[in-house]
């Protein structure tokens, strides 16, 4: 996915990451091993695990002063968290002026609207509504329309964005789609830019 990436000048890899202070939620390990050497500052941040540099609750980072990042990556977090309005502002706030949020989430094909579960859901109604135990939400394509509400100029990617070769090289689409009722096959990245 990094190499797919590097070939959109729009979204270009090195502009949002390359000497950038980077706050990184949850990090996937290849990413962390390459944003790693090439951000100026890279902090990983979790809730719960503490072999991140920070612990951070998404909704109420008061630790994390405002426009203390330029880059701001949170692939599939923002289901898990209790309040996703409030965790956007808060992603925002941190975010420098022209920083950039990278940010992706569970979005059922052809929902248009998100699913939000009660606080008290079971793990079991959680699974069932929202696709995995711990999640709070799953989304619809009314996505982008939550982050031009929280301010931010809203791009995206996915596959219809890069070759068919290296749609196949990356996998950036499935080979064989999922007929699962709350299958996210049609993954899509969000460039989330505050002005």
């Amino acid at each position: 996915m990094v190499g797919a990436f590097q070939h959109l000048p729009e979204h270009s890899y090195a502009r949002i990451i390359d000497g950038r202070r980077i706050l990184h939620f949850a990090p996937e390990p290849m990413l962390q091993a390459n944003l790693r050497g090439r951000a100026a500052k890279y902090l990983t941040a979790d809730y719960l695990l503490p072999e991140h540099d920070l612990r951070l609750d998404m909704c109420n980072m008061h630790q994390v002063e405002s426009g203390s990042f330029d880059t701001v990556i949170a692939c599939d977090v923002l289901e898990h968290v209790p309040d996703d309005a409030q965790a956007l502002r808060e992603i925002f706030r941190v975010l420098a002026s022209g920083g950039t949020a990278v940010l992706s989430v569970p979005q059922v094909d052809g929902r248009e609207v998100k699913v939000e579960l009660p606080a008290g859901a079971s793990a079991a109604d959680r699974l069932r509504l929202a696709g995995q135990e711990d999640h709070q939400r799953i989304y619809g394509s009314d996505f982008p329309g939550y982050l031009a509400a929280a301010g931010f100029q809203v791009s995206c990617v996915n596959e219809s964005s890069f070759t068919p070769e290296m749609v196949r090289r990356y996998t950036l689409f499935p080979p064989v789609l999922s007929s699962h009722p709350l299958a996210t096959n049609h993954r899509t990245i969000y460039f989330a830019r505050k002005p």
